[in-house]
């Protein structure tokens, strides 16, 4: 059967008038779709099939070419069947996986009588539905609606770039697939083809993930064939070889010069080397899609100081600055103390991170972090109840000041739901500063925080929760005037420590440096003080 399938791709026509000759890659992949069956019932091993290969791989061409056999061919169709194809957009289904289907169909058909006689083909801007008449089957682009699509019989189902899946599609995927246990005259498909996307959660990063067990051998399922091209952490990204490794259809579908060219600009900007690494070689990277600071960026594997380990006592001769992030419930708390070198310029940092306890298991799931992980190490604290409580806060704050090896310059904080707790420790003596979340100080203090990772004086320690939070800040949009402020999209992306450390920074190179607040000036204006 894997040769018959493979006839069949190969007699189909593209745009450009040639057949669709199948490169070595594509011809593997289809021969153990199709062609590995079970010895005993004859029927097909794969169920799920999870091609994840670079852009411009042609992937959603022989995708559309797999839905196409399975709709017409008499030795893989089944009477009546549903076949679908689910996107981001229902625009990008058309434009794509459908289009090249009812392309082929009319390539094979030019007359209109003659296509008239073998499909009814629907395509507009409100359906877009193929149907073979010989068979009764049809081929549809589905709503992205999870309850639009209860109730089905699903022979084939194609997933487009799940990457860019929302979260609010995650159930649509779970109902897709329950919709395929109702086939029982032959062994349905669900085939997922999508590039690597950026971040964690999300039925992208879980198919992604499930496919990256089954591949390595960690998990074990038969039926699930994981199809995955992409460069390794380890890979040098700028090497030749890796390109030629990792790059489908390289010198057919996409040149090696183009790749060359794009690597030396990735040389120069951070974010055109993230979206090399995305787009080309593949990599599943982290944090947002438009990262204030990318992952190579932040972890600067050219200067190891940057992550070394410290303690509290290798830096509690340099002057301290707090800075405070407080929430109740849904977001972190921290306090980042951060320490600053005068004479080398370096900036060490130490957080404290909060969490409550009852809510860890629901973040590890809704977020795709470890929790309970940075709970059991200490990088994260569980404290009891959903809520954190502000006396455990304040605790650490007077911790830090009461330490005698420490130099505790300024406790700077976000007024939000901690105005008591600051009046408290204004009144027993310690110098809280309100640090107004305005573009002076924070657009200053954001600017100098970005440099001090980009020369690599923010020392970090590896910090994990820290390092996620910084890799979940989305690229400023600076106003008219030049100023920006560090803000997320998504709240299951936390970035509470990187604000806290930012504010800790604001008291020692901004305000220290410009200009003083006093503390009874609760609108955040700059006061000269004597």
């Amino acid at each position: 059967m894997g040769q018959e399938a493979v006839e069949f791709i190969e007699s189909l026509i593209l745009p450009s008038g040639d057949p669709f000759l199948l490169i070595r890659e594509q011809e593997r992949i289809v021969r153990k779709v199709f062609g590995d069956v079970d010895p005993v019932t004859g029927r097909r091993k794969a169920q799920t099939v999870y091609l994840h290969l670079p852009s411009g791989s042609a992937k959603s061409t022989l995708a559309a070419a797999c839905a196409l056999l399975l709709l017409c061919h008499p030795s893989f169709r089944i009477q009546n069947s549903q076949l679908v194809i689910a996107a981001a957009t229902r625009e990008q289904a058309r434009s794509t996986a459908f289009g090249i289907v009812e392309g082929f169909i009319r390539r094979r058909y030019p007359d209109e009588v003659d296509l008239a006689g073998k499909y009814r083909v629907v395509s507009n801007a409100v359906t877009q539905e193929i149907e073979h008449l010989a068979s009764g089957s049809t081929l549809k682009v589905t709503s992205r609606s999870p309850s639009a699509n209860e109730g089905q019989t699903l022979l084939f189902i194609l997933a487009e770039e799940t990457h860019a899946w929302t979260r609010q599609a995650d159930r649509l995927w779970d109902v897709l697939l329950k919709a395929q246990a109702k086939i029982t005259a032959t062994t349905p498909l669900a085939m997922v083809a999508t590039t690597a996307g950026q971040g964690v959660g999300g039925i992208g990063h879980r198919l992604y993930t499930i496919s990256r067990d089954i591949a390595s051998g960690k998990v074990v399922n038969p039926s699930w064939l994981p199809v995955i091209y992409e460069a390794s952490a380890d890979d040098d990204w700028r090497s030749p070889e890796v390109w030629k490794r990792v790059t489908f259809g390289l010198g057919k579908y996409k040149s090696l010069d183009v790749l060359r060219n794009l690597a030396m600009i990735a040389e120069t900007s951070a974010t055109a080397r993230a979206e090399f690494l995305r787009y080309h070689l593949n990599s599943w990277l982290e944090g947002v899609t438009e990262p204030w600071i990318d992952a190579a960026t932040y972890d600067d594997e050219d200067d190891e100081d940057a992550a070394a380990p410290f303690t509290l006592d290798d830096v509690a001769h340099l002057p301290c600055y707090i800075g405070l992030d407080a929430s109740q419930t849904d977001d972190l708390t921290c306090v980042s103390a951060v320490f600053h070198d005068e004479e080398t310029g370096c900036f060490y940092v130490v957080p404290t991170v909060w969490c409550p306890a009852e809510s860890i298991q629901r973040r590890t799931t809704d977020d795709g972090q470890p929790y309970a992980e940075w709970a059991e190490s200490g990088d994260l604290i569980a404290t009891e109840g959903n809520s954190i409580d502000e006396t455990v806060i304040e605790a650490r704050i007077r911790e830090l000041y009461d330490d005698d090896r420490l130099d505790i310059r300024r406790i700077g904080y976000d007024r939000y739901g901690v105005n008591r707790m600051m009046t408290r420790l204004h009144e027993d003596g310690l110098p809280v500063l309100d640090v107004p979340q305005r573009a002076w100080p924070m657009s200053p203090a954001a600017k100098f925080t970005e440099r001090l990772i980009l020369d690599g004086k923010l020392r970090h320690g590896g910090h994990p929760v820290l390092r996620w939070a910084f890799l979940n800040v989305p690229l400023p949009k600076p106003s008219p005037d030049g100023n920006i402020r560090l803000s997320k999209k998504d709240r299951s992306r936390k970035i509470d420590p990187a604000v806290a450390t930012v504010i800790a920074i604001a008291l020692c190179a901004v305000v220290d440096n410009e200009k003083t607040l006093n503390f009874e000036d609760l609108t955040g204006r700059p006061s000269a003080e004597a």
